[in-house]
């Protein structure tokens, strides 16, 4: 059984996934213990990152986990592309993540993201491509809380590209149908 850490990744890649496909078909969306490489080619990249967080509240079994979604897009125009096209999907994508991320039913909280959240975890669970994910019917999210959206930096220097990062906290638990 994998540890929450990588459990709650994989359930935001999932809940994005639909999203991201809007913005290109061939966007890869990456998790954090994901030894693949990251080349860009020619289109985007996001990536799913989960760190540590208190168990909350203490003896709960519950965590508030920091997430960090990054997408990023090369910034230099390719062959048969107009000058501004990755800029326009940078935010394409950016968009689409962060809205599909601030889904509201009362307009007060997100709890109809921590649901689809853990909704997209369990139909992995259900009906696995990757034997792994059969572990997400032991997760649920109860709750989302954004923080921030801010640009960022790619981390090699002489890399030239968009990114564009989405920071939020869950709380999250090891077990199923908390919901």
């Amino acid at each position: 059984m994998a540890n929450l850490l990588d459990k709650n990744d994989r359930a935001v890649r999932a809940f994005i996934a639909s999203a991201v496909a809007t913005c290109g078909a061939g966007i890869p969306i990456y998790i954090r213990n994901d030894s693949r490489d990251r080349a860009q080619d020619n289109g985007g990249l996001v990536d799913v990152d989960t760190t540590a967080g208190p168990e909350s509240p203490v003896g709960s079994g519950c965590y508030m986990v920091n997430v960090m979604v990054r997408a990023k897009m090369p910034a230099a125009t390719q062959p048969g592309q107009g000058a501004n096209d990755n800029h326009t999907l940078i935010g394409a994508l950016t968009k689409a993540v962060h809205d599909v991320l601030h889904q509201t039913d009362n307009y007060q909280d997100y709890q109809a993201t921590a649901q689809g959240i853990t909704d997209a975890a369990y139909a992995l669970a259900a009906a696995p491509v990757d034997p792994a994910d059969a572990d997400l019917a032991h997760y649920s999210c109860l709750a989302v809380v954004h923080n921030s959206l801010t640009g960022g930096k790619p981390q090699d220097e002489a890399s030239i590209s968009f990114v564009e990062l989405i920071n939020f906290q869950m709380l999250i638990a090891g077990v199923g149908n908390l919901r």
